[in-house]
């Protein structure tokens, strides 16, 4: 888990009035991640300046060292890599392809595919790290960033990357925003600056110095950012149905009517029932497979009674055989056959 933060002025100089700016990134930067800090800011000459270390420095601190740009993550390191911590292994990252161009890549979120993509697209490329968004910077780096490359990846991502291309004797900056479903937020401002961060609490000051509005990368978007307050979106290709429906149902009042809510709305609509073990079993298989074929709705049953079986003494709703009338209004009034984690079971079976 990473928190992204950073910011970008392309008019290719420090403004000395934005240091306050930076005051919420300053002290929550570690809200999603405090094991590790890094960042590379770019100054005033367009030579890099890098720092990385466990604990957290500031922000501001980096950004009155004559910068106008900074890309920055904290990360929060799994146990099984703790002793991995080090430069070598943490990002952001920054790398260079054939014609020199530079990038700086930022990502929070878990690429699968990393490897594969390098052993296709780059089988010249020796592969020296476990990391997958340095292997992703590197694969950035020599097939670009765009719509192809971008619906090659396989997992979740937010990226924050700044490119540097030198034509003929000047630099020109580009940076990229991109979701397809971690969060990731801006502000371009009037003064053709972009703040961005994972968290929108880190951009409240930024808000309130440059009266810009926070918004969301939306998923499944890339968004280009250039000098003149340049900005393109264009949508990632999204592989996901959302015009599907899978719906835990009981055969009661809620369920029944959730199903029927998104029938209505036009979504393909399909039930999924559970056996583990309730008093009103039968009732309930009885009323879902008469719903499942009056509405003409696919219908998948899954039997979780073994696993229940280990909290059955807690609740009412296992512990009797069948459905107790007498009961019937003081679980009305209470949760008297509640049973635990259950929903949250049946959700991630589900899914």
């Amino acid at each position: 888990m990473c928190t992204l933060a950073g910011f970008i002025d392309f008019n290719d100089k420090t403004d000395d009035h934005l240091s306050s700016a930076l005051d919420s990134m300053d002290k929550n930067i570690d809200i999603r991640g405090r094991d590790y800090f890094k960042y590379y800011a770019i100054k005033n000459d367009h030579t890099i300046n890098e720092l990385a270390q466990p604990k957290l420095l500031s922000i501001k601190r980096a950004y009155q060292k004559e910068i106008f740009a900074l890309v920055a993550a904290a990360r929060a390191i799994p146990a099984a890599e703790i002793d991995n911590i080090g430069n070598e292994n943490s990002q952001p990252f920054i790398t260079y392809n054939k014609v020199n161009d530079m990038y700086i890549v930022s990502h929070n979120g878990i690429i699968a595919n990393d490897v594969s993509l390098i052993k296709k697209y780059l089988p010249m490329f020796k592969n020296t790290t476990q990391v997958d968004t340095k292997t992703v910077a590197h694969y950035f780096a020599h097939q670009g960033i765009n719509i192809e490359t971008l619906t090659k990846l396989e997992g979740s991502f937010a990226f924050a990357i700044i490119k540097r291309a030198k034509i003929v004797q000047n630099f020109v900056y580009t940076l990229y925003l991109i979701s397809n479903f971690m969060p990731l937020f801006y502000i371009q401002t009037n003064n053709d600056q972009v703040f961005w961060a994972s968290d929108p609490i880190l951009l409240k000051s930024a808000k309130e110095k440059t009266h810009g509005e926070i918004k969301e990368v939306k998923p499944y978007t890339l968004l280009t950012f250039r000098k003149y307050k340049y900005k393109k979106e264009e949508n990632l290709k999204n592989n996901l149905d959302n015009k599907k429906v899978l719906v835990v149902c009981s055969g009661g009042m809620d369920s029944t009517t959730t199903a029927q809510l998104f029938k209505k709305l036009k979504y393909d609509v399909s039930l999924l029932h559970f056996k583990y073990g309730q008093a009103a079993m039968k009732i309930e298989e009885w009323a879902v497979k008469k719903y499942s074929k009056e509405q003409n709705l696919p219908l998948y049953k899954i039997n979780v009674t073994d696993l229940f079986k280990t909290i059955s003494s807690t609740s009412l709703l296992l512990s009797q055989t069948k459905a107790n009338k007498k009961l019937r209004h003081q679980d009305m009034e209470s949760t008297l056959s509640y049973v635990g984690a259950r929903n949250l079971i049946f959700a991630s079976l589900a899914m």
